[in-house]
């Protein structure tokens, strides 16, 4: 029973570690400079995995990063093949165009 626990706690301290090196920072965002242009692949590359995706509609796709402190709403274009796949996202990463921010908070 003992090993249980441990394989608990060893699972938990990955996940919480794997978690904190995923938040959005300011830093991490800022680093961006101009992200206009950018696809969602190099802003993810930076800044991380966004908390959230919403379909706005035309292809596009608003993208946002949510933590103590900080949020920012990016919307990104989707440039790839019409008639392709866009709506898988992770398959697609670095054909969403990023057309600015929508929203910011804390940074």
């Amino acid at each position: 029973m003992e090993i249980l626990y441990a394989i608990a706690i060893v699972i938990a301290l990955v996940v919480g570690i794997v978690n904190w090196l995923n938040q959005p920072s300011r830093d991490k965002i800022e680093r961006l400079g101009d992200i206009r242009g950018k696809s969602l692949e190099q802003v993810i590359a930076s800044a991380g995995l966004p908390q959230s995706y919403s379909a706005q509609g035309g292809g596009k796709l608003l993208a946002q990063w949510i933590a103590p402190g900080i949020h920012v709403a990016l919307l990104f274009e989707y440039k790839g093949a019409h008639d392709g796949d866009g709506r898988n996202i992770d398959a697609h990463r670095h054909e969403f165009i990023c057309l600015g921010v929508t929203h910011q908070f804390g940074i």
